[in-house]
């Protein structure tokens, strides 16, 4: 209204504003003359363009900045540098470069799109939980190894709200990993999977590429540990294998039995359940010698405080804890198991070692072999070396 009634009274500089009379007859004038038709159309096309390249080129960039460091360390720079300079302020210098054609306006254009796209796709592939890469990273080594890939689930607390997740207590932890061991399965052997749990919902899911079938094998094994009664029943449920720590040869054969009766008391409806056990071994040339280097290794964690020798080091759990005990029955249990590394700050698998010659070792592996263990984790530290050794001395032992 102020419009109108500034123009008509002269108060509007016609030449600052049009009246709105006169807009409308220019525009019916266009309208009938085709040259507004036109005009849109050049313009539609041209803003078409620009953004079709801009997103192209957003896209690419932000792909190869966000799933490659040195991408990121090439591209990510650079970006940031034109992000910081307005589009408008380039315009003079892609005059002298393009004219003022149409190349320099679809440039324009596609510069002022390429760098919003980048950053909201380049900071989207950067938030992906690791869970999901380690997930698909997981069926692509599946199919690069020819089936060797093992996977192993661990329940332990996590910084869930991090990944804008939540934890309950121990129950609430364990009821996830159930459900998400019994999904993942499906996953991995059904087409088209819908499951509405409490933690977890697909619909219509296929995983793609899918897992190859070799012989009895039609997926990576799960593997999976904890002594807790919560962490046993899922064990006996959901299961392929369940990893146990060093103890000795009375507990791991009490636990064995304890689980095997535990999976037909839950109706287990996969094939029976394997053990496997997860130790440090320290193998040298000789008895004397091994034992002379675990006391020197011991003797060192004790001065350092355990500094450097942790494995799965955190708050007690209870397969931990049961580790720790055991340091009351003695520094050395069975023939060669040796406690003392737990005193100073050994965890998990590092809390208790088995020592001795390549015989000496092999021998009480064969032991937990004859109690039913079929899978055995073993390392030492450093670890490069020691694999070395244990592969040259211990493992053509084992296969003999």
């Amino acid at each position: 209204m102020t419009w109108v009634v500034g123009s008509a009274l002269g108060w509007i500089d016609p030449r600052i504003l049009s009246a709105p009379w006169t807009v409308i007859e220019a525009f019916v004038r266009l309208i009938e003359q085709g040259r507004l038709q036109d005009n849109f159309l050049t313009s539609a096309t041209r803003a078409l363009l620009g953004l079709s390249i801009g997103l192209l080129i957003g896209t690419v960039l932000a792909v190869i900045a966000g799933l490659s460091r040195i991408g990121e360390a090439l591209i990510d720079g650079p970006v940031q540098i034109k992000r910081a300079i307005p589009t408008l302020a380039l315009i003079p210098l892609l005059i002298l470069w393009f004219g003022i054609g149409e190349s320099m306006k679809v440039t324009t254009i596609a510069l002022a799109v390429i760098v919003p796209i980048y950053i909201h796709t380049h900071n989207a592939l950067r938030s992906i939980d690791s869970r999901y890469v380690e997930l698909a990273e997981t069926l692509r080594m599946s199919h690069l190894t020819g089936g060797r890939v093992r996977i192993n689930i661990v329940s332990g607390k996590d910084n869930l709200s991090a990944y804008g997740d939540s934890e309950g207590d121990q129950a609430h932890r364990y009821g996830r990993t159930k459900e998400f061991m019994r999904l993942v399965r499906r996953l991995w052997t059904e087409d088209n999977v819908t499951s509405a749990g409490e933690h977890f919902r697909v619909a219509d899911s296929t995983v793609v590429p899918r897992i190859q079938v070799r012989g009895d094998r039609r997926h990576p094994k799960f593997y999976f540990g904890g002594a807790s009664e919560a962490a046993e029943r899922v064990a006996a449920t959901e299961a392929d294998v369940q990893l146990f720590w060093g103890e000795p040869l009375d507990g791991v054969g009490e636990r064995i039995a304890r689980l095997k009766a535990l999976s037909r008391e839950l109706d287990r409806d996969l094939p029976p359940l394997e053990f496997g056990l997860r130790i440090t071994t320290l193998v040298r040339d000789t008895t004397e010698q091994a034992w002379t280097d675990a006391e020197a290794k011991v003797a060192e964690m004790a001065r350092s405080k355990g500094a450097g020798w942790h494995d799965h080091q955190r708050a007690l759990a209870v397969g931990q804890q049961r580790l720790l005990d055991l340091q009351e029955r003695g520094d050395v249990l069975d023939d060669n198991l040796y406690t003392a590394p737990g005193k100073f700050g050994g965890g998990g698998a590092g809390t208790t070692w088995l020592v001795g010659s390549a015989e000496d070792v092999a021998g009480s592996l064969r032991k937990y072999q004859d109690l039913g263990i079929t899978h055995f984790v073993l390392s030492d530290t450093p670890y490069l070396s020691e694999i070395k050794r244990q592969g040259d001395q211990l493992l053509p032992l084992l296969r003999s």
